[in-house]
């Protein structure tokens, strides 16, 4: 949450609230990197595509995870392959934000 407010502040792309949804401060960000980047067109799909995975990543966090007490967890291999995608994305983040918008 703060990683992605911090991005958007950093970037020109306004404040985050409080309240804002993780996959709102995503969007945010995700636009940062459509107006400012040139990405090659797959990787604009793929970036766009990080928002829905972000929101649709929150009722799996919150109700089939150990970030809360819950009777249920998502199965081990499932849980490997949300991971996978979301730190990739994240990863993406980190090199963009190193190579491109250096200070």
């Amino acid at each position: 949450m703060k990683r992605f407010a911090s991005l958007v502040r950093k970037h020109g792309g306004g404040e985050c609230g409080k309240d804002d949804a993780l996959h709102a401060r995503v969007a945010k960000y995700v636009k940062i990197l459509r107006d400012q980047q040139n990405l090659n067109p797959i990787s604009e799909r793929i970036v766009k595509s990080s928002i829905s995975v972000f929101e649709a990543m929150n009722p799996v966090r919150n109700d089939l995870s150990f970030a809360h007490d819950n009777p249920d967890l998502v199965q081990m291999e499932e849980a490997r392959f949300v991971f996978d995608n979301v730190t990739a994305f994240l990863r993406f983040s980190k090199a963009i934000d190193t190579r491109f918008f250096e200070d």
